[in-house]
């Protein structure tokens, strides 16, 4: 602050013993009138005494601060005090009614709060795990819609055609699962390029489904647990000769994991 003030001031130094200190200091900080002065500035703040009590408060923020970051994520309303006075004063009101020594307050604040963000940590991370298998499920259901026709009537587009004659007993091996729909061209163009041209794929974007009306929700949306949104998926069906096992097979499902595609 600067040395020109509106009144007259006093110095004052003021001794008390640690048992009060935390309620006098309480006390003096509701009378907007005073200006504390640091005595020990050559000391660092790790060897001062409320150094303790400022980690903890730190502490205190990041865990609000998690909790606002929920909130926000699931859409719930976060409620302010826009005015500090207010605050304080109902603060007061409730260390009065306590009937305890007001420096345990913060035990009591840091308790509730870690009980809080123990209990909604493991809501949400049941919530993501529902999501993650509800997810699987609507997967599951439509790769074996989307593949279906390609599966039974064997037409894959005059790309791929059982040769005849002595060497018909070559069979066709299928391999389909879901990609999102961003990455499905990038997909196709690196199968091609790693397999040689030796696969056949079909790409099948998975759309609303026509007999839900447009204002309703479509029940077989894909979740995304981080943003809580809907992630356009593709369908993928990948054709090739060859058996369950061998070095193509090998090689789709690793270019199928890079992509995190689900098989």
């Amino acid at each position: 602050m600067s040395l020109f003030r509106s009144d007259e001031m006093g110095f004052y130094h003021l001794i008390a013993s640690r048992e009060y200190a935390w309620e006098i200091m309480n006390d003096l900080g509701r009378i907007n009138s005073l200006q504390f002065l640091d005595l020990n500035t050559h000391e660092t703040s790790f060897n001062r005494p409320f150094h303790n009590y400022i980690k903890r408060t730190d502490d205190l923020e990041a865990r609000i601060n998690t909790i606002e970051n929920y909130m926000k994520r699931f859409g719930e309303p976060i409620t302010r005090c826009e005015d500090p006075t207010f605050f304080l004063k109902n603060l007061h009101n409730v260390l009065e009614r306590r009937n305890k020594v007001e420096r345990t307050y913060l035990d009591d604040v840091e308790g509730e709060i870690e009980a809080r963000m123990r209990s909604l940590t493991d809501q949400v991370g049941v919530y993501e795990n529902i999501v993650q298998n509800y997810n699987r499920l609507v997967e599951y259901k439509e790769v074996l819609i989307r593949t279906r026709p390609y599966i039974i009537t064997g037409d894959f587009g005059g790309e791929m055609v059982q040769p005849e004659g002595p060497r018909r007993d070559i069979k066709f091996t299928y391999l389909a699962g879901v990609i999102n729909r961003e990455d499905s061209l990038r997909f196709r163009r690196i199968l091609f390029r790693i397999t040689r041209g030796m696969t056949w794929t079909a790409l099948i974007d998975i759309e609303k489904s026509q007999i839900i009306p447009q204002d309703q929700e479509d029940p077989n949306a894909f979740l995304d647990p981080e943003k809580i949104d809907k992630r356009p998926k593709t369908v993928f069906l990948i054709v090739y000769q060859g058996g369950e096992y061998g070095m193509l097979k090998d090689k789709l499902r690793r270019i199928c994991e890079s992509f995190g595609a689900s098989q």
